[in-house]
């Protein structure tokens, strides 16, 4: 029953008019049971998948009482965006860079590599997380200071 109802509801999302961009969210409820949801960030109305994750997408009613789960829901409604995983780890990037900036002192691609180095969720984005500060540098550089990560 939950599926035919997120199938109808995905179809709604995509038929809004693309340019105003689809909503970020689904919201499956079965009412005095469960409410899933499902996201799609780009708003182009691609593929919703569950959220936060397959694990958790499912609220039941008993899980109403998790103070960070009644935050998630309450974030649904007012700033949806901010839910997004994508501006997470762009935030924790800019934290990077910024930490990596007060060093003053010019590092090497293979420097930051080193710095972390082991340090689990990191190696696995390493690097993204290196092109960024590459960026970083470089948009630092054009605005007349100095950047700091180079290649």
């Amino acid at each position: 029953m939950r599926c035919c109802a997120r199938s109808q509801a995905e179809q709604y999302a995509r038929a809004l008019p693309a340019a105003e961009g689809r909503p970020p969210f689904v919201m499956v409820v079965d009412v005095g049971n469960v409410i899933e949801l499902h996201a799609e960030f780009s708003r182009s109305g691609a593929t919703y998948t569950p959220y936060p994750d397959p694990r958790s997408h499912r609220i039941r009613l008993a899980d109403l009482a998790d103070a960070a789960i009644r935050e998630r829901l309450r974030m649904l409604w007012t700033d949806p965006a901010a839910l997004d995983p994508s501006r997470r780890s762009a935030k924790v990037t800019r934290e990077v860079a910024e930490r990596l900036a007060e060093a003053r002192a010019p590092l090497t691609l293979e420097a930051v590599a080193a710095r972390f180095a082991g340090r689990g969720a990191w190696k696995k984005r390493l690097p993204q997380i290196l092109e960024t500060l590459i960026a970083v540098g470089r948009v630092r550089a054009l605005a007349g200071g100095k950047g700091y990560v180079t290649q």
